[in-house]
């Protein structure tokens, strides 16, 4: 509903702002120019996606270079996993192009998940063993988790 009011001659627009607000609070901002014209900027979140592991197998202190898009500039994580139950992660890392993420394959994962450290949560001490077999791999950052590849550790 557009409400019009007769001001100096001219019909000045008026919309309800406050409901334009509150539709729009989750999609972006709204720049006000003058009253006559009002613009919304929306800012779109791409959620993390991998879609290239190089190399997909190597051995503990491999360096691997993850390409996708949806990476932050700063505080990806790298999520390893043998199964759903048992992930560790390799955090803060950064993504200067916010298409690649480098990380060498460590001999132990943090089990500590990065929303717990930021929130406080207490963390298990332990830090598995990254020892051979099959693991999952994905990003996760403000945007989200990306798609799980393969990565094989080797002896």
């Amino acid at each position: 509903m557009i409400v019009t009011r007769k001001r100096a001659g001219k019909f000045i627009k008026f919309l309800p702002i406050i409901i334009l607000l509150l539709s729009f609070a989750t999609a972006g901002y709204i720049v006000i120019r003058d009253w006559s014209s009002i613009s919304l900027f929306t800012k779109v979140i791409e959620a993390p996606a991998i879609t290239n592991l190089e190399p997909s197998s190597g051995a503990v202190g491999t360096e691997v270079t993850i390409t996708g898009s949806g990476f932050t500039k700063t505080k990806n994580a790298v999520v390893l996993g043998p199964n759903d139950d048992m992930n560790g992660y390799v955090k803060n890392l950064e993504s200067k192009n916010k298409r690649t993420i480098k990380f060498t394959i460590p001999d132990g994962l943090d089990a500590c998940s990065p929303e717990a450290e930021d929130n406080g949560y207490p963390c298990s001490a332990a830090y598995p063993k990254v020892e051979s077999g099959e693991y999952s791999i994905y990003i996760t950052n403000e945007n989200g988790e990306s798609n799980k590849v393969t990565f094989e550790v080797t002896e």
